[in-house]
C-alpha cells in the first residue's frame, strides 16, 4: 500500500511539474485572459474579443504588441500620431484598457517606437532605438525595454535605456544614460524565448 501511494505521489508531482513548465510566462505574447485579445482595429478604436472597445485617440494607430502585466491584465503597445497637425513623428503609447479611457492626444505619455528616427526640421538621422518586451532582465514582472543611441556631432555618442516594469499600478519606470543594462543579456533572454524584440514591420493597422 505504501508503495502504491508513493507511486501515485510521483505521478501527481510529475503532472504538476509538466503543467507548470508548459504554461506561458505572463507578459510574453497576448493577455492571459483571451477575452482581452484584440479582434480588430476600427479607426482609432481597438475592439476586443469580449466585445469591449478602447479608443486610443490616435491618428492612424498601429498595434505593435499585446502584453499582460504581472497580474495578467492586458497592456497594449500602439504606434500613432497624437494629433493630426502635429509636427512630430508617430510615437509609441502604452494602454491599460481595464483602467478606463485614454487621455486625449497630446496629454498621453509618448515613447519612441523601434527603428531609426529623423529630426522633423532637417530630416537628419538623430536616433536608433531597439524595443524589447517580456522577461528581458532580472525583474519578476514583465518589462518593456528601450535600448538606443543618439547621434551627436556626427557620431553615435550617447547610449541610453528606458525600462518600464509591468508590475502593480503604477508601473515602475527607470531611465539610464551611458551606464545601461547589457544588451547581450537582453539578447540571451530573446534566444531563450523569454523576451521578444519588436519591429515596426510587424505592426498592424488592421486585423
Amino acid at each position: 500500500m505504501m508503495v502504491t501511494l508513493s507511486r501515485i505521489g510521483v505521478i501527481v508531482t510529475t503532472l504538476v511539474l509538466w503543467s507548470c513548465s508548459s504554461s506561458p510566462k505572463v507578459g510574453t505574447g497576448t493577455p492571459t485572459n483571451s477575452g482581452w485579445k484584440v479582434s480588430k482595429l476600427s479607426g482609432s478604436t481597438v475592439v476586443f474579443a469580449n466585445g469591449q472597445s478602447w479608443d486610443t485617440k490616435l491618428i492612424s494607430p498601429q498595434l505593435l504588441s499585446e502584453m499582460s502585466d504581472i497580474d495578467g491584465q492586458p497592456v497594449l503597445l500602439v504606434v500613432g500620431l497624437a494629433c493630426r497637425d502635429c509636427d512630430e513623428s508617430p510615437g509609441l503609447y502604452l494602454y491599460r484598457p481595464r483602467l478606463g479611457s485614454a487621455q486625449s492626444g497630446s496629454n498621453q505619455k509618448r515613447y519612441s517606437p523601434p527603428g531609426s528616427h529623423f529630426d522633423s526640421m532637417d530630416n537628419q538621422l538623430k536616433e536608433k532605438v531597439r524595443v524589447f518586451v517580456g522577461h528581458c532582465l532580472s525583474s519578476q514582472a514583465p518589462e518593456i525595454v528601450w535600448h538606443g543611441y543618439r547621434l551627436k556631432g556626427g557620431k553615435w555618442k550617447e547610449k541610453y535605456a528606458h525600462i518600464v516594469e509591468l508590475q502593480n499600478d503604477p508601473f515602475k519606470e527607470q531611465a539610464y544614460v551611458e551606464s545601461v543594462p547589457d544588451l547581450g543579456l537582453i539578447e540571451e533572454h530573446v534566444t531563450k524565448g523569454e523576451c521578444q524584440e519588436l519591429l515596426m514591420s510587424s505592426a498592424k493597422n488592421s486585423i
